[in-house]
């Protein structure tokens, strides 16, 4: 999909958000647009349109709470929890796929780990933090480069949980964990800095980037709901701001980029559960609300070319709650586009290119104790 098409007004290009034609009198709305280049029509204007793509290549070991990082031309699934017999185990097992979604060969990780984060910096995924099986938690840092080859180990100020705390902005990945409050950064030299910590513990963290900042927020802790939002700018200068609503321990909201937006969707607030809000703000921070289409918790999010997208988790407003099988994504005018249908849940979700990866995760009709290693591809039209 082409970027899009501008028009001039007083010397400044303004993207065009919606294009008519008329037909009889009344104006139709152009959905998508094309060029003919050499032969083959080719997009320039329309409306992003995720479908289903089909299975690649499953995961070496099947596993749910897998963590993708992209690098090159590469994306790497680490981690996560298998289960064998009666028994629950943590997952030293990685995973790549090309931008052409062939399976290749990667080094695992150092340690078996659940719980951990990722982010890339230049030429480096870093899948960072996370905690064992043993309940050891984790300051190791994993190091790939664009080429797949496993760099010497890096760590983290503090041994943590990550969860989704981990983002990039300029030319350093941000790392933050629940366990503590303090945030390393990692530049593309791979050398750590120290950056001004939170003010109190957050859990089940997320994250998203718009214009000049790095969004990072989660769950309450256990003795208080959570609404602040903690923000670093590419120069690692911190702000805060809040979402409108608290989310409870281990029940955040998950973050999503699209156009100028940064998305905080779903999450938990007593003595409701899903919620279906929808924290909005611009690159300026002004903050907005829209809907999701139903209660969200324990979802999946990604930011694939023109889309934010919320994927599975549990819905409904008292307990049993129950999974969701479905993945709704929101434009760049923030319009909420049709959903579509997932086969998994609580897997790893993606982003490759114009390509969504749905990785592991439980299977529909859910089995307890039982996750799946197929890996289903959703591609932006």
């Amino acid at each position: 999909m082409a970027k899009g098409i501008y028009a001039g007004v007083g010397g400044v290009a303004h993207r065009c958000k919606k294009m008519y034609v008329g037909i009889g009198g009344v104006a139709r709305k152009v959905k998508k647009g094309y060029v003919g280049i050499g032969g083959v029509a080719r997009p320039f204007y329309g409306i992003p349109e995720l479908t289903y793509y089909g299975k690649i290549a499953a995961l070496s070991q099947a596993r749910r709470s897998a963590v993708s990082a992209t690098v090159g031309n590469y994306i790497i699934i680490a981690g996560g929890e298998y289960v064998v017999g009666n028994y629950s185990y943590y997952a030293t097992h990685a995973d790549a796929y090309t931008s052409s979604l062939v399976k290749t060969d990667v080094a695992a990780l150092a340690s078996d780990c659940i719980g951990h984060t990722s982010a890339t910096v230049g030429q480096y995924a870093l899948f960072a933090g996370g905690r064992r099986r043993n309940a050891n938690y984790l300051s190791t840092v994993n190091v790939y480069n664009a080429a797949l080859v496993k760099q010497d180990a890096l760590f983290l100020s503090e041994a943590k949980y990550c969860y989704d705390g981990g983002i990039s902005i300029g030319n350093h990945a941000i790392i933050a964990g629940q366990e503590g409050v303090k945030v390393d950064a990692f530049d593309d030299n791979l050398v750590r800095k120290t950056l001004t910590p939170f003010t109190h513990l957050i859990t089940d963290l997320t994250s998203a980037r718009i214009g000049n900042y790095a969004l990072i927020t989660g769950g309450g802790n256990g003795i208080q709901e959570n609404k602040k939002v903690y923000g670093y700018t590419a120069n690692l200068v911190q702000i805060t701001t809040e979402l409108s609503e608290e989310r409870g321990y281990n029940n955040a909201a998950r973050g999503a980029t699209v156009g100028q937006y940064a998305l905080f969707g779903g999450g938990t607030s007593l003595p409701s559960l899903g919620k279906d809000l929808v924290d909005v703000f611009n690159a300026s921070l002004v903050r907005s609300n829209i809907r999701l289409s139903e209660g969200r918790t324990g979802h999946n999010s990604a930011s694939p070319p023109g889309l934010a997208l919320f994927t599975g988790g549990s819905g409904g407003t008292s307990y049993p709650t129950y999974q969701l099988w479905s993945m709704e994504s929101y434009d760049e005018n923030l319009t909420r586009q049709p959903s579509v249908t997932v086969t998994s849940n609580f897997g790893c979700t993606g982003v490759i290119g114009n390509y969504v990866l749905a990785a592991g995760g439980s299977t529909n009709p859910p089995t307890p104790g039982t996750y799946t290693a197929d890996v289903d591809v959703y591609v932006v039209l």
